[in-house]
């Protein structure tokens, strides 16, 4: 006896394949979300990425490598290195130390418990710091240990300036460039002046960023030329030019300042390009009081020039002494004794 089906009137308005497609519709999605997570980029050990800062914690920084990567980076890092934990927005250059494939860990430098050929050649291809222990001086330099490998560091590489005392390096872990790769590992040269210079240029660009024109500042004198006097300013070299030294026609450099002295100094000139130049002035940061008396925009009746000549030329006789003797040492010492003797040297013309 045959069967029949009856169909509802209402089932006549629905697809009775529905059912499947809904099923076909997700499966397809979970395949697109499975096939969207497989195309997320994979980072190797070693290779350099650049990211913005998405948040800023107090142990890591999270970092937004696009592409939907995101990667953290210790914050110790900065802070052994010397260098300001980057803010929030903020572009951040770094490399790979691990990407399991649910997290990427960034680092600075290539640790040496996480050293081997093929890391060492990336960290030489990438320029990628990495840590090596100093174990003997050996003639022109060092040898150091990375990871079971042995190293050379040229003398001339191991400081931005000369290297006073090379046996107080021994037993110290510090990090350095990979400068040469050669012989499958077999002949590696590092380098610590890359990273010493790097360090410097970026503490340096942090300083001009916050520098202004008018600013006042304790410098240090680095060298002398026939033209004026270059000062340190936290990092950063300025040129005082030769009318910035003094108030009257100075002869030589060196009767005003000398190598090493530590002065107050005025920000006058700040150029970007070509290339940075930053002018200073010794005169125009003295007290307002002693910049009026020594520029003879201040008024002073007969008496009181009388004495002011008399005071000056005593404090001209012990700048003079104090001069010669290297009894300068403190910067407002230095710009009263100047201040006094600028001012009989330009009563005297």
């Amino acid at each position: 006896m045959s069967k029949f089906h009856f169909i509802d009137s209402d089932e006549l308005g629905r697809d009775p394949f529905a059912a499947e497609d809904n099923e076909s519709t997700e499966f397809e999605k979970l395949l697109a979300s499975e096939g969207q997570s497989a195309s997320l980029k994979r980072y190797r050990a070693g290779e350099p990425v650049s990211g913005l800062v998405l948040k800023a914690g107090a142990e890591y920084l999270f970092i937004d490598l696009g592409g939907k990567s995101t990667a953290t980076l210790a914050v110790e890092e900065d802070i052994t290195a010397g260098l300001d934990v980057p803010a929030v927005g903020q572009e951040v250059q770094a490399f790979v130390r691990k990407d399991t494939g649910s997290e990427i860990l960034l680092t600075r430098s290539l640790r040496r418990g996480e050293q081997d050929d093929g890391l060492i050649r990336s960290a030489y291809e990438n320029r990628l710091p990495v840590e090596a222990k100093v174990e003997r001086v050996v003639k022109g330099g060092f040898e150091a240990s990375l990871t079971g490998k042995r190293a050379f560091v040229p003398l001339s590489h191991m400081e931005l300036g000369t290297v006073a005392d090379p046996e107080s390096y021994i037993g110290q872990v510090l990090k350095f460039i990979v400068a040469e790769y050669k012989q499958g590992g077999k002949n590696i040269v590092l380098s610590r002046r890359s990273i010493l210079k790097d360090e410097k240029d970026a503490k340096a660009g942090e300083i001009v960023r916050n520098l202004e024109v008018g600013q006042k500042m304790p410098a240090t004198i680095t060298r002398l030329a026939d033209f004026g006097a270059f000062a340190d300013v936290g990092g950063v070299e300025g040129l005082i030019p030769m009318s910035e030294l003094a108030w009257k026609r100075v002869g030589k450099v060196q009767d005003v300042v000398k190598v090493g002295e530590v002065v107050n100094v005025k920000v006058i000139r700040i150029e970007h390009a070509p290339r940075l130049r930053i002018a200073l002035s010794l005169k125009q940061a003295l007290p307002e009081e002693l910049m009026l008396q020594m520029s003879g925009k201040r008024g002073s009746s007969a008496g009181a020039v009388a004495a002011e000549e008399r005071e000056s030329a005593e404090a001209w006789e012990s700048y003079k002494s104090k001069k010669n003797q290297g009894d300068l040492t403190k910067s407002s010492e230095v710009a009263g004794t100047l201040a006094a003797a600028f001012a009989t040297a330009r009563k005297r013309k």
